[in-house]
């Protein structure tokens, strides 16, 4: 195991930490959103379906991204979006621009969940054994981050609270970029299927030539 596949394994752990961290931001400040929005929790409910669209499509985006870049440029990337409009929900004052906010965030957080997901795929075959459930783990101590800095920061309206937790979870992803494996993600070509060689043809052999016993007595 080299120091350059534990220093990997390091920096995945990092952005794990940071995703969870971002979701909990939001989480945790949503009672004032939702009052500031002056939304109730059914539209809220409905609003929430709006932040799992944008994440399926920044899914979607980021694989081509990352069989096109290479993973370790779209990783970074990603995490720093995503840490810059985590504030978009607490900027929101109405109905509307709280849906865009979602939508927003919800499509850059998808970007980050699957670029870093296929690094840390890449990491556990650099290891030969499991390591992912490591990964995982992190994003609930991401959580727990995200529910202190909420504490520490509720005397500070929506916006300036997660403005804060943007900003430094933007530069901790700048920073932790170096640390990730070069790696390009080459798809194989569509509509292809893997190939097994096929025995040389065999040469016609007259009757009775083959392994089999001859359908007449031999002399």
């Amino acid at each position: 195991m080299t120091s350059t596949l534990r220093a990997a394994r390091w920096a995945t752990l990092v952005y794990f930490i940071l995703c969870g961290t971002l979701v909990g931001t939001w989480l945790v400040r949503i009672p004032v959103i939702e009052e500031r929005a002056g939304i109730g929790h059914s539209t809220l409910g409905t609003l929430l379906v709006l932040l799992g669209v944008g994440a399926f499509l920044g899914m979607q985006v980021a694989g081509r991204l990352s069989d096109r870049l290479g993973v370790h440029r779209v990783v970074p990337v990603s995490a720093v979006l995503a840490s810059l409009t985590v504030v978009l929900p607490g900027l929101a004052g109405n109905l509307w621009t709280l849906a865009a906010a979602l939508v927003v965030f919800g499509f850059c957080h998808g970007c980050l969940d699957a670029s870093m997901n296929a690094h840390a795929v890449h990491v556990e075959e650099g290891y030969g054994r499991p390591v992912m459930s490591s990964f995982h783990a992190m994003f609930s101590i991401g959580g727990v981050i995200a529910a202190l800095a909420g504490a520490a920061l509720a005397f500070v309206g929506p916006a300036a609270g997660m403005g804060v937790v943007g900003v430094v979870s933007a530069v901790v992803a700048v920073v932790s970029a170096r640390w990730l494996l070069r790696v390009d993600l080459a798809p194989l070509p569509r509509h292809s299927t893997p190939t097994t060689p096929r025995p040389p043809p065999r040469a016609a052999a007259p009757p009775g030539a083959s392994g089999s016993s001859p359908p007449w007595p031999c002399s």
